[in-house]
């Protein structure tokens, strides 16, 4: 499992928007979102960086939350 702290995602929007953008890449990932603590993790990932290149497509919503303290940093479980 690999998560990702995104900085920004404080709405179900936000959370809906990120999980399509990790299913885009494969449609059968495990995509978990707790808003609580703003962490998205993914179940088995084929590999991290296509992972972040997903979430930064979102284009404003992304960079939004890409931009405050950090941005997407990835932690392998």
């Amino acid at each position: 499992m690999v998560e990702f702290r995104v900085n920004g995602m404080r709405c179900m929007f936000c959370a809906y928007r990120l999980k399509g953008a990790i299913r885009t890449i494969d449609p059968c990932l495990r995509v978990g979102i707790d808003l609580r603590t703003s962490m998205l993790s993914v179940e088995q990932p084929a590999d991290v960086t296509t992972v972040e290149r997903a979430l930064k497509r979102l284009g404003q919503l992304a960079e939004t939350a890409l931009a405050g303290q950090g941005g997407i940093t990835a932690n392998q479980a």
